[in-house]
């Protein structure tokens, strides 16, 4: 299994876009795992709700859940049977998801010495960065590069004293920022999409504020494709961000992200029917119970009817690799024992980043 930063230097297209799930923040931290996730509110759920991820399904994981609250809905419409009480504890998982990722969210101080490694994860691609996580991880990658003089956009822009959501804040030559499923620091007022703003201490407090202001994040966390599917349809901000990734163009690269047809098919069906995209580069993290063969096979599969150059990585040298990857495109940095510093994003060169394996 190739090192990421091999199919760098044969196919450097595969830095022109970057898809992102909660592996990646788990790389990060801790409190971001599915079983974090769900020691902080088991607590908070029904005691059937509870027995339904402990006992019955034996997972921690929330979408796992709610998939199999619909599929037991649908079972009960054809024998007309009532469902309210699946129809609440569907919402009661919902919500209590989202509460989770912003109370076991960790702050700033607990990331920080990572800032590097977060904005140059960024940092080595062109053109967009596309992420299904809600958290303040990705912000606060865009922010370090937006300190370091990079051109990034999120699509927000200032107005009328609220941070307001208009497709065309984008800018062709940026490094453009998509959250496919939203973010803890998004919301809807009035019909518009808006980004809670940093208080005086910091995003993390003001976005429990927002919380206790009842104004609740924009997010997606349905748990089937075709419930995905629906929000996103009835949003602006969900619609402009699945129509970039239609059309991105060249190459894009995945980590961390599962790719599960029964929840990601709408990211499947993008990608297949996206005309302009030539290169897959997929990140895959084997273990005892999911190979690496099985994992290949299986994306291969979901891939099959795209007509692109699938090519795989192991996720587990991502990080090293874009390490090795900056110290290649900064052409005065020659230490390649740490990361760069982030007063070089500026000056990153991805001219440099030749089809030449890299001499390490």
């Amino acid at each position: 299994m190739k090192r990421f930063a091999e199919l760098v230097f044969e196919h450097p297209e595969i830095l022109d876009n970057f898809l992102f799930g909660n592996g990646f923040s788990q790389s990060f931290h801790s409190a971001f795992k599915y079983k974090s996730l769900y020691e902080n509110v088991k607590n908070n759920l029904e005691a059937a709700d509870r027995r339904l991820f402990e006992d019955v399904l034996d997972t921690t994981n929330f979408e796992m859940v709610l998939n199999r609250i619909l599929h037991t809905q649908d079972v009960n419409k054809v024998y007309g049977l009532c469902s309210n009480h699946l129809d609440q504890s569907y919402q009661n998982i919902k919500m209590h998801l989202i509460h989770s990722v912003n109370n076991s969210h960790p702050c700033f101080e607990e990331i920080a010495k990572s800032r590097d490694r977060l904005a140059w994860s960024f940092g080595i691609f062109k053109r967009n960065i596309f992420t299904t996580n809600y958290d303040l991880l990705t912000y606060w990658g865009l922010i370090e590069l937006l300190d370091n003089k990079r051109n990034v956009k999120d699509g927000f822009s200032s107005k009328n004293w609220s941070l307001v959501f208009d497709r065309t804040n984008f800018r062709a030559d940026a490094l453009n920022f998509y959250y496919l499923h939203g973010a803890l620091h998004f919301y809807e007022e009035n019909g518009k999409i808006k980004k809670t703003k940093a208080g005086t201490d910091n995003l993390l407090k003001s976005v429990t504020q927002q919380f206790e202001n009842e104004r609740f994040p924009l997010y997606v966390s349905e748990g089937s494709t075709e419930k995905k599917e629906a929000q996103i349809k009835s949003n602006y901000y969900f619609l402009s961000c699945m129509d970039k990734l239609h059309k991105i163009k060249k190459g894009l690269t995945i980590f961390g992200q599962d790719l599960n047809q029964q929840y990601d098919g709408h990211i499947l069906d993008a990608l297949n029917k996206s005309e302009k995209l030539e290169y897959i580069a997929y990140g895959i993290y084997p273990t005892e119970t999911d190979t690496y063969s099985d994992i290949k096979h299986r994306i291969e599969k979901l891939l099959r009817t795209s007509n692109k150059t699938v090519l795989f990585f192991d996720s587990r040298t991502f990080f090293d690799s874009v390490k090795e990857i900056a110290t290649e495109g900064c052409s005065f940095h020659n230490d390649p024992s740490v990361f760069p510093e982030r007063i070089l994003l500026a000056s990153f060169n991805h001219n440099k980043i030749k089809k030449q394996a890299p001499q390490i």
